[in-house]
């Protein structure tokens, strides 16, 4: 090897030092984001991470042990939806349309405007929550709000409340479809006498398990007829009104008679006001 050619290889290995501590220094720069220790900062992964979290915190559904401020907003929101569901207000158009001819007739003596319309929540047999609906004399309108937003919180059991108008305003059919209802405008069976349905100040609960019975000269009749199993009142059973019930006492409470404490003709299901 000729002294030039030494001289220029020493000269190349020289120059290329400082170009192999460029690239090494571009190569560790570029690793300079990663923690030591091989720990990856998880907030930088996009798309969050749904591993294990923080002490104290649930990630699965971004819940803390405390109660967050979107969890406090959640329970007023719902406070104030149940105060909604229970109102009174005059009857909508669209309900007095339907009552004409089944509930409300022509020979009524109450006038629209002394009617109100009441929605309410309830708790069924199945312990769903439930919408209600009744007409009522507006006397009674304020007592029969506050009678049945107190069974509610009570989840007392309810089977169904619906306006008597989604049977064609047909008793029998409410009665032994245990429907809870009240303005009705109709005489007493075997009567010219209007009921004090028909005046919009009487309500019956779940009638089906708290028949009407009646003494007659051939024995007693029960109405729902189909409902003669519960007639006698000796037997304890579910969804009985006595004396011991809270419906019983809330009715009465705010004015109203038990049809349970009249002596030959028991209606077990009715509370009409009397004041």
């Amino acid at each position: 090897m000729s002294k030039m050619t030494k001289i220029l290889l020493v000269v190349m290995a020289v120059s290329l030092v400082p170009l192999g501590m460029l690239g090494a220094m571009l190569y560790f720069g570029s690793r300079a984001g990663i923690a030591a220790g091989g720990t990856i900062d998880l907030g930088n992964i996009p798309g969050g991470y749904e591993g294990t979290s923080a002490a104290g915190q649930n990630v699965s559904n971004g819940t803390s042990n405390g109660m967050t401020d979107s969890s406090e907003n959640d329970m007023e929101n719902t406070a104030d939806r149940n105060d909604s569901d229970f109102y009174v207000s005059d009857i909508p158009n669209s309900i007095w349309k339907n009552m004409q001819g089944k509930s409300y007739s022509e020979e009524c003596a109450v006038a629209r405007k002394d009617l109100r319309y009441v929605h309410v929540l309830y708790v069924d047999f199945g312990g769903r929550t439930c919408e209600g609906e009744l007409i009522v004399n507006k006397l009674i309108a304020e007592n029969v709000l506050d009678i049945f937003k107190q069974l509610y919180e009570a989840e007392y059991p309810i089977e169904k409340i619906a306006l008597i108008d989604e049977y064609d305003g047909d008793d029998e059919l409410s009665m032994s479809d245990n429907n809870t209802s009240a303005f009705n405008f109709r005489t007493m069976a075997g009567t010219d006498i209007v009921s004090m349905h028909g005046t919009g100040l009487a309500v019956d609960i779940n009638p089906f398990y708290n028949p009407q019975v009646k003494e007659t000269g051939s024995g007693i009749e029960v109405s729902p007829e189909d409902a003669i199993s519960y007639a006698d009142r000796g037997v304890d059973f579910l969804y009985k009104i006595d004396h011991d019930d809270l419906c019983y006492r809330l009715f009465t409470e705010h004015g109203f008679e038990w049809g349970g404490d009249w002596e030959t003709n028991k209606d077990y299901q009715h509370f009409e006001y009397s004041r």
